[in-house]
């Protein structure tokens, strides 16, 4: 089923836009609704009116808008036409971010489960020049989100490198992914002491992409934790609304990842480097234990009070294993997603 979508600031602007006699007759009996649904034996038709300004807040709230929206056509529907009326280009690609952003979800693994074509979305009008590069960008957004969910059983430190190697592979930038011995040699004891737990490596991996017209001449660094999976070590964590949701604490690492496939796909012209350092957080029979003292990569030594603080002492040897490359800039991509959940 198609779905035609308008998104107008006011109902009289309609007037000359094309669509079936009985739309018409019903929008035209509106007063200036926000949003309005037809559907009929001419098909589901859709007008959205917001005669907000064209601001950061208001593209926010035009992205749930979008989302909204998805939940609300019939379950057959798999193509959205927009016709943007006489929005600007930024307020029409929010919504249709928002579309594509909540046209997501992860039945890898369900036993049963029915076949969906995917989505596809059309715009005329202001911002159809640029919906592709939107595509790119909710694309990237979702392969991260399928690491994410993830379980470790399946996705664990030395599998989340090898993830990004294909990406690189694929697309075209460099990966290089240490292993334990390189990891050691190196003298990252942040990483290595959140790891001691574990029965499984860590890894680290270096992403770098450089095209020739790269605009900056030195790099912009993301650094994202890749804690595939977090007990909270000796200081174990709760399981109920804490544990049970520790894949999801290498968060930090899948938004790096999926940053370098959207530049990559668009060929943007940006010097990046990544940064994730992975490992699980367990309590094995060598795990790092509170009071414990460490010697990160740098020199500094740690003093480990708690060990569900894993996230700052593995992101700590990648921050100064930044400074090797001079950067023009360090990013976090989101404090709270590197971090994981509290």
């Amino acid at each position: 089923m198609v779905a035609v979508i308008y998104l107008s600031t006011q109902i009289k602007s309609l007037n000359n836009v094309k669509m079936p006699d009985n739309v018409r007759a019903f929008y035209e009996g509106l007063e200036e609704a926000i949003v309005a649904q037809y559907q009929g034996v001419e098909g589901c038709f859709h007008l959205i009116l917001n005669p907000g300004k064209s601001t950061p807040a208001e593209w926010e709230k035009l992205r749930k808008d979008g989302a909204a929206i998805l939940s609300t056509l019939p379950k057959k529907t798999r193509e959205i036409n927009l016709v943007n009326v006489d929005w600007d280009a930024a307020k029409a690609l929010a919504f249709a971010e928002g579309i594509l952003l909540a046209d997501y979800r992860f039945d890898k693994y369900l036993t049963k489960t029915a076949k969906q074509d995917p989505l596809k979305l059309t715009l005329t009008g202001k911002g159809a020049d640029r919906l592709a590069e939107i595509q790119v960008i909710t694309d990237a957004v979702k392969t991260a989100r399928d690491w994410v969910n993830e379980p470790v059983n399946a996705l664990n430190a030395q599998g989340l490198g090898e993830a990004f190697q294909l990406l690189g592979q694929s697309l075209g930038f460099k990966v290089e992914v240490f292993g334990e011995a390189q990891i050691e040699s190196l003298k990252m004891g942040g990483l290595l002491a959140v790891n001691r737990g574990s029965q499984e490596p860590p890894s680290f991996s270096v992403m770098e992409y450089k095209p020739t017209d790269a605009k900056n001449l030195q790099p912009i660094v993301l650094v994202g934790k890749g804690v595939v999976f977090d007990t909270g070590g000796l200081s174990l964590k709760p399981t109920p609304n804490s544990m049970d949701m520790m894949k999801c604490d290498m968060g930090g690492a899948a938004v790096v990842g999926g940053v370098f496939e959207a530049v990559a796909t668009l060929k943007w012209p940006i010097w990046l480097v990544g940064l994730v350092p992975a490992t699980d957080n367990r309590p094995g029979e060598m795990a790092t234990c509170p009071g414990d003292i460490i010697t990160m990569y740098d020199g500094t030594t740690v003093e480990v009070l708690n060990t569900d603080a894993e996230g700052r002492l593995i992101l700590a040897d990648a921050l100064t294993f930044a400074k090797k490359y001079e950067p023009q800039l360090v990013l976090q991509p989101g404090l709270w997603v590197i971090m994981g959940p509290p």
